[in-house]
């Protein structure tokens, strides 16, 4: 093999092995770090949310505009926190090696947010309470 032919043939392999690796970083990056970093992203929401419109809660002086948007914001996290689940490819695994949250920990947290945007107008502060105080837990927050 020529001197000229070795040096073609590692610079080669070399591109080759450079896309390569791009490829599969751009993979992981795509399907796993962002939609991960999206669901983070969404519990610092939550968190604002809750501390935002705490004192909120059963408030009867509000607008029903006022009552709608923040029943309405409420309804919109539930939601968004289900569909980031879902975009997270081999959630159970990456939950089982602690790298995100555990699947059932999300939804429980998105059935209270629905239960606090259902029952946003009730005067039960205590009822409120126990539902924040669950998601705050399975999400791993503090408000």
């Amino acid at each position: 093999m020529s001197e000229l032919t070795k040096i073609i043939l590692t610079s080669s392999l070399t591109i080759l092995g450079g896309v390569i690796i791009f490829s599969i970083t751009r993979f992981v990056e795509r399907f796993y770090i962002i939609p991960m970093d999206n669901l983070n992203k969404l519990r610092g929401q939550v968190s604002h949310k809750i501390i935002l419109h705490r004192n909120k809660f059963g408030n009867t002086n509000l607008t029903a505009e006022e009552k709608d948007e923040i029943s309405n914001d409420f309804r919109k996290l539930s939601s968004e926190l289900r569909s980031k689940v879902y975009l997270i490819k081999n959630y159970r695994l990456l939950s089982c090696l602690n790298l995100i949250l555990p699947r059932e920990d999300v939804f429980v947290a998105s059935r209270e947010l629905m239960g606090l945007s259902n029952s946003f107008f009730q005067d039960n502060q205590q009822k409120h309470d126990n539902r924040i105080e669950k998601i705050e837990k399975n999400l791993s927050i503090s408000t």
